[in-house]
């Protein structure tokens, strides 16, 4: 008989077969996180639209844009608005010749992120190519991004390296926890912000470990 977790993670996350979910007391917020990522990736049967959302959720994540939502506005540092944008499209092959090998084996993807300037005319565009290893072997580089110059270019290239099972369980948990949020009647000492902060932390390898308690901890008192 399935216990009361693994019938939720079917209902919720569309997961077609169940396996347990161990938690232990040595366990972080991060890992127990991670175990549920995992474990939804693992018994699920996933399609290119949950790829294609989960690198949106992974480029919102490295940004600050909030996840869940087509268009959303941010304010930067002088709290200023911004309209943001995500659009993400499979690569079916690779131009770049450094990327070839590196991608090799890999599902690529276009991601382009947009923050236009409310109040005025200034506008960002950047562009990342992300790599998702349906292997799972980047290990704690998944969420790394980089840049190099191609040798007939003075432009940049970005790209970015990722886990399959991490950006599809991750997007699925993300996801569905803000939509609890912004569907609640229930009045939060914290904002979308916060928790979306939360939540992206906890999708970065680099946050892995008990020392990095003291983050999620600031987080969740609102400092």
């Amino acid at each position: 008989m399935e216990n009361q977790l693994t019938s939720l993670l079917k209902k919720k996350y569309g997961t077609t077969t169940s396996s347990p979910v161990v938690f232990t007391d040595k366990d972080t917020l991060y890992t127990a996180f991670r175990k549920l990522a995992d474990n939804i990736y693992k018994n699920g049967s996933w399609t290119q639209e949950d790829e294609l959302r989960a690198v949106d959720t992974f480029i919102r994540n490295r940004y600050g844009y909030p996840v869940g939502l087509e268009k959303a506005i941010v304010l930067n540092g002088n709290g200023q608005p911004w309209s943001t944008e995500v659009k993400v499209s499979p690569v079916e092959e690779v131009e770049s010749i450094f990327l070839r090998s590196k991608a090799e084996g890999k599902s690529v993807y276009s991601a382009t992120a947009t923050r236009k300037e409310i109040n005025g005319s200034e506008e960002h565009v950047k562009t990342i190519n992300v790599l998702l290893d349906p292997t799972n072997k980047n290990g704690t580089k998944h969420g790394e991004f980089y840049y190099f110059t191609p040798s007939s270019s003075k432009d940049p290239e970005y790209y970015a390296l990722g886990n399959m099972n991490r950006a599809i369980g991750y997007d699925k948990l993300q996801r569905d926890i803000l939509k609890e949020f912004d569907d609640s009647d229930q009045e939060w000492k914290f904002e979308r912000r916060d928790l979306e902060r939360l939540l992206e932390q906890l999708s970065i390898a680099n946050y892995t470990g008990k020392r990095m308690l003291i983050c999620f901890k600031k987080i969740l008192m609102g400092n």
